[in-house]
């Protein structure tokens, strides 16, 4: 059979256009647009913090850097029980083990008969998704329905997948694979409809398969974002949706700037994005590749968006070409010195580079630049490495600024860093009462929206706050 007509049924038989989407918890429907193809919309209005649809993933994997650390099943750390036969995947308890093993028994024997090589993330995921098919054959529509833009990819990319099909074969055996020009299009199906599973803290721990959740269509100004429990994902509203209004989530990470957003979604998903935020910088400097003027006592701004020629400051116009020069060198130190924190092995020297580096930063960007965030972020992991928790703490709460600077209001990242930074004054600032309930309120109304009541990060979040009233309480009843 064709396989644009094979995945046209599939299309008609599992996200039928205009009807209620599978798992949704609204009035949700399918509906096929011009510009964007298929995209979720809402028949109702809804409100920031509803959960709009919950899916459990067709197939995932954790990923090669947690693997044994991390529960195969069900995702949670500080897996204990490993599995005997194939010594690769690890379990949180001997439950989770045994509810795995109907599919990982022929995943095991592969793997014993390939060791001591240890198969990468995407062909593990690939694999299990080919023996969840040999098990339930019918769950196979949901896959032949997703947009596999086979005739997008280079010659190149194909070539690698035809690669990535042979080594799946030899792995799990003719039996279990499709023909070999169906296996290219699963590949092509995968790396566009594949979603990166995260933990509470939004650190990517594996992968999987959502055929409902690939669905949703992208926009750097989302209305939506998913939450993961394990393989089971939530997509929940973090904005107002109006009636018939898209369901929209971000495929990439927002804080990047529009050139290199429009890349990575062109080159991964074939697209130009369009969407509000990438269209309002047409018009207006961006924070993200906003630089202070060089120029002494210029309080101007520079927005360069994709290169440093031609910069241009919002006060005096187009830079000399010194004064560009000296911009161009400043800017390539600070490159430089971030790259030099991020390489060098030994903690201590890698922090110090880091906050020269910051400081630079700090004299020569808007506090937003991704720049400067990238390296905000590094140099919050080494303090904490150091447990320098007053640095910490200030450099989280910078970095909670831009984050608010740049994304939605309730956008999950916003509401981890609010966290993070609750329990950084608790560390440095124990005995303030009054900031610790100011900052962990924030944050718990924060998580209520972004992750839900349900989510652990949240029940965390709420209990803190709770001992943070007994104590408040308590000073004010014997102070």
């Amino acid at each position: 059979m064709d396989t644009a007509i094979s995945t046209q049924q599939a299309l008609r038989e599992q996200h039928l256009v205009g009807k209620q989407v599978k798992g949704a918890k609204h009035l949700l429907e399918v509906e096929e647009t011009s510009e964007r193809g298929r995209g979720i919309f809402a028949r109702e209005n809804l409100s920031a913090g509803t959960t709009l649809l919950e899916e459990r993933a067709y197939a995932t994997v954790v990923d090669d850097k947690h693997l044994q650390s991390h529960c195969s099943l069900c995702f949670s750390p500080n897996a204990r029980f490993r599995c005997s036969k194939c010594t690769l995947l690890h379990y949180c308890s001997q439950t989770c083990q045994r509810k795995d093993w109907t599919l990982h028994r022929s995943e095991c024997a592969c793997f014993r008969r390939i060791a001591p090589r240890r198969p990468p993330t995407a062909i593990r995921a690939l694999c299990r998704l080919l023996w969840v098919r040999q098990k339930y054959p019918n769950s196979f529509d949901a896959i032949n329905a997703l947009q596999s833009h086979s005739l997008d990819y280079s010659k190149e990319k194909l070539e690698t997948f035809a690669q990535m099909a042979a080594l799946i074969r030899t792995i799990i055996g003719e039996e279990s694979c499709l023909p070999p020009s169906e296996m290219i299009d699963l590949l092509c199906r995968f790396s566009c409809n594949s979603i990166s599973v995260s933990d509470g803290e939004l650190v990517n721990i594996g992968v999987g398969v959502f055929p409902v959740l690939s669905l949703v269509n992208h926009s750097c100004s989302p209305n939506a974002a998913i939450i993961f429990n394990g393989e089971r994902a939530t997509l929940r509203a973090i904005k107002n949706i109006q009636v018939d209004e898209e369901i929209c989530q971000s495929y990439m990470e927002i804080a990047e700037p529009r050139y290199v957003r429009r890349k990575e979604l062109k080159e991964t998903y074939f697209f130009d994005c369009r969407c509000p935020l990438c269209l309002r910088y047409d018009q207006t400097a961006d924070p993200r590749t906003t630089y202070n003027c060089v120029s002494s006592g210029c309080a101007g701004f520079i927005d360069l968006p994709d290169q440093l020629e031609n910069a241009t400051c919002s006060v005096h116009g187009r830079l000399s070409a010194d004064l560009e020069a000296k911009l161009t060198d400043e800017v390539t130190k600070a490159f430089r010195l971030y790259r030099k924190a991020a390489e060098e092995s030994d903690p201590d020297r890698a922090l110090s580079t880091g906050l020269a580096c910051l400081r630079l930063q700090s004299k020569l960007m808007h506090p937003a630049n991704s720049e400067m965030i990238r390296t905000r972020r590094l140099v919050l992991d080494l303090l904490l490495s150091r447990q320098r928790w007053e640095e910490a703490y200030k450099v989280s709460h910078d970095l909670l600024d831009a984050y608010q600077a740049l994304y939605e209001q309730h956008h999950p990242s916003i509401s981890v860093q609010a966290y993070m930074t609750y329990k950084l004054a608790e560390w440095c600032h124990g005995d303030d009462i009054q900031l610790l309930c100011a900052k962990i309120s924030e944050a718990v109304q924060l998580l209520l929206v972004s992750h839900g009541d349900g989510q652990a990060l949240t029940k965390e979040a709420k209990q803190a706050s709770e001992n943070c009233i007994i104590r408040r309480g308590s000073l004010n009843t014997f102070g």
